[in-house]
């Protein structure tokens, strides 16, 4: 029987987090670390899309020690990186595609294994940074899109009440 192997990441993310709610929770991360497991995904470059604070990527660099690691965000809050050597940030919006593609082609040229988009949370947003980044995805890596549970929020940018009978949103304030 396959047991769960919490080697790196979760382990990285209970020595490192804060525990405040606008951060990831600890169960993202383990099953982040059930995910690459069962796949057999040792990432070697990472791209998270979306900084906030900082606390994702540091636990990132932590439990991925060999990975080279960059994180962006629309805003440079002056985070702190220099205890992880093979992380870096750019500033960069997500819906920039040509400032993102260029950041990704600098950084990681021979493709990216993982991506983790957990920027505005807004669907039109993520698809933008899709879009520009999927296709330097290395083959057998991941991508993940954290958060998209806001599209049910009828408060959200560009959220609704889920019904069955939803015409498909294609973008703020389109429908089809």
């Amino acid at each position: 029987m396959w047991r769960k192997k919490y080697s790196t990441l979760t382990r990285a993310a209970r020595k490192i987090h804060s525990g405040h709610p606008v951060t990831k929770g600890m169960a993202l991360y383990e099953c982040y670390d059930d995910f690459l497991t069962r796949h057999r995904i040792t990432p070697r470059t990472v791209l998270e899309i979306g900084t906030f604070e900082g606390e994702s990527a540091k636990i990132f660099a932590e439990g991925l020690p060999s990975a080279r690691i960059l994180t962006v965000d629309a805003e440079d809050r002056g985070i702190e990186f220099r205890h992880y050597p093979q992380l870096s940030f750019r500033q960069c919006n997500q819906t920039d595609v040509e400032s993102l593609t260029a950041v990704v082609q600098e950084f990681f040229p021979n493709g990216v294994d993982l991506v983790i988009d957990d920027a505005s949370h807004i669907g039109q947003f993520s698809k933008s940074a899709f879009q520009a980044v999927f296709p330097f995805l290395n083959s057998g890596g991941a991508y993940f899109v954290e958060d998209w549970g806001t599209g049910y929020w009828r408060d959200w940018a560009d959220g609704a009440a889920y019904t069955d009978d939803q015409p498909h949103q294609s973008g703020p304030g389109t429908t089809t």
